[in-house]
């Protein structure tokens, strides 16, 4: 048989046992974070954040059948798309880095 002791137990459950550690999930979010602009938009959307002047950045832009309308890999300075060809409606738009894979919602109109 096997025991364990633990100081600082502030739950007990049958699925956890929970105590004052934890991740501080909120600053891992701001570090990996980005933001798109206007939302709704109309015709140019622009990408800010850390992860966009990276140059291995891809984005995606899907719609809500789930398929990629528009891919391409960002350079440096860029931080603006098009989406005159896009149907107005709702869609998802991906950020693809080496590191992490990123996602927000924006309203073509």
């Amino acid at each position: 048989m096997f025991s364990l002791k633990r100081k600082g137990i502030t739950s007990l459950s049958p699925f956890a046992v929970f105590g004052k550690s934890g991740t501080n999930v909120s600053k891992i979010e701001k570090e990996i974070n980005f933001e798109i602009y206007p939302n709704p938009v109309n015709d140019i959307i622009s990408i800010a954040g850390s992860h966009v002047n990276n140059s291995n950045t891809g984005v995606e832009i899907i719609n809500m059948q789930g398929q990629v309308v528009y891919s391409k890999i960002l350079s440096e300075k860029e931080n603006s798309i098009s989406i005159n060809h896009l149907n107005n409606g709702y869609y998802i738009i991906r950020l693809n880095n080496n590191q992490t894979s990123l996602v927000k919602k924006f309203i073509k109109m």
